[in-house]
């Protein structure tokens, strides 16, 4: 049930919601216990054979947690919840590195494959424990430990949610204001909007390049990677947006994942934007624990690499991601001495090399392969005069012959164009989510541009527009 799917949006989304706030009006513990089989019901339906895993990291790691509360043997505990995690993670999502028939163990997990949210449900489990480690957590029935881990809203894709962030909240039985409820449904409305039509007009770009990555020209590869970067942006802050959405229509305020990424003006400023539930939780329980910046300039660098490595490897096992990660890693590294020199530039300035960088390093995230990524890089690098005057020029609609498929010639140019302006007009100008809801008050305006873009959506599912997954629910 993805949440771009017309059940999730006219059916399960309003029916939990409305059940919710009716049992915790007359028991937030049954509320609770509500949102648990709510949640449960949620993750299954979308993949039953995730939820032995789920089912045994939670058993695992409420143990671990009881002992660490027990004072007896608490390091030793933690040690082993926040190994049996990793080791989960890892087993699950490298599984493919052991040699098929080498043993029945690894076998099995290329059967399985990798369960839904695994990513994300570890890191969960494993900020829970470090915190209640160091005493930031009090005494957790297994009940709010249940919801912590399965409210669905947070559950697929994040935001990675502390638990002091989340579950205060839930023990209220106050019913929900109807300013809450109408940010929800504006932040849905947006969400559902750049998931369902601006994601996905980008994405028919992305794939046909990233497809035929050994045929691109100069121009032919910037379209591909340009609308990558487009794509990957509104699918993922999309989702966060009606992830958030849906909490609030809850009674739950999740922390922003996303303020306006491509604006940043260095890679530190951009990692500071963007999936910030993520890069806070490296920041905390990688980067710091390693030594942060309080060892000394060269210790601060290989922290920053090995904290990077560590984000790329979480998103996946391949070595694209692994090179992902290390472009990053290098590249704040580099931020980090140019500040440390003193050295400025103008602001616009950085924001060009940084939002190059980025599109760049989206390249092997999104290629099928190294060599893939390789091909795309050298085709941006050699500029080709000649197929630039005939694109431009002499055969604007007939230069992209992958594209036939995908639209008319005589529209190719046309569409390309009007996207590149609505990326720019909107990922540039208009404000974000959290900037449009943040003051608290929703103008009349806003709301009546929310139900317009709500109702292009729904327009676009009911006219057969695919419920396509999000990127982000592969990790």
């Amino acid at each position: 049930m993805l949440f771009n799917s017309l059940n999730y949006i006219l059916l399960f989304l309003p029916a939990a919601a409305a059940l919710y706030a009716l049992i915790r009006a007359i028991s937030v513990t049954s509320a609770k216990l509500f949102m648990i089989a709510a949640s449960a019901y949620f993750y299954v339906y979308m993949t039953w054979s995730g939820a032995p895993v789920l089912a045994l990291s939670c058993i695992i790691s409420y143990s671990a947690y009881c002992l660490i509360r027990s004072g007896s043997h608490r390091k030793a505990a933690l040690s082993v919840g926040v190994i049996a995690n990793v080791l989960t993670l890892c087993a699950l999502k490298y599984n493919h590195f052991i040699p098929a028939g080498a043993s029945g163990a690894g076998d099995f997990l290329h059967a399985y494959g990798m369960p839904l949210a695994v990513s994300f449900f570890t890191f969960q489990q494993i900020s829970f424990l470090v915190d209640a480690y160091k005493g930031k957590i009090g005494s957790v029935g297994i009940i709010d430990y249940l919801y912590y881990i399965l409210f669905f809203p947070k559950m697929i894709a994040g935001p990675i949610t502390r638990w002091n962030d989340l579950m205060p909240q839930t023990n209220s039985s106050e019913v929900v204001k109807s300013s809450m409820l109408l940010a929800g449904l504006t932040v849905i409305s947006i969400g559902l909007f750049k998931k369902v039509v601006l994601s996905g007009l980008f994405a028919r770009y992305a794939d046909v390049g990233y497809a035929h990555t050994d045929t691109l020209s100069f121009i032919e590869a910037w379209v591909t990677t340009l609308s990558y970067t487009a794509q990957i942006y509104f699918d993922f802050s999309g989702y966060s947006d009606i992830a958030i959405g849906s909490a609030l229509l809850l009674g739950i305020r999740l922390p922003d994942n996303f303020n306006s990424p491509y604006k940043a003006v260095n890679i530190r400023d951009f990692w500071n934007r963007w999936h910030i539930s993520l890069s806070t939780w490296l920041r905390d329980y990688v980067y710091i624990p390693l030594g942060g910046s309080r060892k000394g300039l060269p210790r601060t660098i290989s922290n920053l690499i090995i904290t990077f490595l560590v984000s790329g490897a979480w998103h996946g096992s391949e070595l694209n991601f692994i090179i992902w990660g290390l472009m990053h890693g290098v590249a704040t590294a580099i931020n980090v001495l140019w500040e440390k020199a003193g050295l400025s530039m103008p602001s616009l300035a950085g924001w060009l090399i940084t939002f190059l960088f980025i599109n760049f390093s989206w390249i092997p995230f999104r290629a099928e392969s190294v060599q893939s990524a390789y091909e795309i890089f050298s085709a941006m690098v050699k500029p080709d005069a000649a197929s630039f005057w005939q694109w431009a020029y002499r055969d604007p609609y007939n230069s992209w012959n992958l594209l036939k498929s995908v639209f008319t010639p005589n529209q190719i140019t046309t569409y390309a164009a009007g996207y590149s302006l609505i990326v720019l007009c909107l990922v540039f100008t208009v404000k974000n989510t959290a900037q449009l809801i943040g003051a608290g008050r929703i103008g009349i305006l806003r709301v009546i541009l929310s139900g317009v873009a709500l109702m292009t959506s729904l327009a676009f599912m009911f006219g057969g527009a695919s419920a396509a997954a999000f990127i982000y629910a592969a990790f």
